[in-house]
């Protein structure tokens, strides 16, 4: 569980991007419009990995970054996804965001989808931002790093846990990564999100025929 201090840290990061919470309700309306997804069954708390058996799902559907989403507007909106091996099962995952308006000046929301042979089961969620997520493989189990940006020179740096099918609460620390000679903060930045360690997102172009992935425009 994470200490009176992370939480602390947590809440402050979202009192300065409420954009980043407040917009978890529209981006589950932007998923209602995937096919055989039902939301409202989803339980939001993030569990730990050793409660595995607790955690509800959405059901394994198809690859949920090929269909459009749609937003509360009725609008179909663009999206950022990672397709990587969160498990180390050897099939690619998927984490996948939400539209413009599910993103903060921190970061946005992205849904973790794991790959069973084509099909995806939804474990929980990370809140990233799309050029600031990066990957460790550990025995038995995997952290998502993830940076959020709190002010023109701190935020927060902390991971994510992937074990046993289940994904953990995130655990923070606040940094201040300025580029000054023996900043600490920058050296912790630096040495996380740097290959082979950063992860390449992509993001989505919808047309009439459908859903295509490309590299980011920025």
């Amino acid at each position: 569980m994470p200490t009176k201090g992370h939480m602390h840290v947590f809440s402050t990061l979202f009192r300065r991007h409420r954009g980043l919470r407040s917009t978890r309700t529209l981006f589950s309306a932007l998923l209602l419009a995937l096919p055989a997804i039902t939301l409202c069954a989803v339980d939001e708390r993030i569990q730990n990995p050793q409660d595995a058996t607790a955690i509800r799902t959405v059901p394994d559907i198809p690859d949920p970054s090929g269909s459009p989403a749609i937003n509360h507007a009725g609008e179909t909106v663009e999206r950022y996804r990672f397709v990587v091996d969160l498990d180390q099962d050897g099939d690619n995952d998927l984490l996948l965001s939400g539209g413009p308006e599910t993103f903060g000046t921190g970061g946005g929301y992205f849904w973790c989808f794991l790959n069973d042979d084509g099909t995806y089961r939804h474990i929980g969620s990370i809140d990233g931002h799309p050029k600031a997520v990066a990957l460790e493989p550990l025995y038995k189990r995997t952290r998502i790093w993830v940076y959020l940006h709190g002010s023109a020179t701190s935020g927060v740096v902390g991971y994510y846990e992937i074990k046993d099918g289940a994904i953990s609460e995130p655990r923070f620390i606040e940094i201040n990564p300025e580029p000054l000679p023996g900043n600490l903060s920058n050296q912790i930045y630096t040495s996380i999100f740097q290959p082979p360690y950063l992860l390449t997102a992509e993001m989505s172009t919808t047309r009439e025929n459908g859903v295509t992935w490309g590299p980011l425009p920025f």
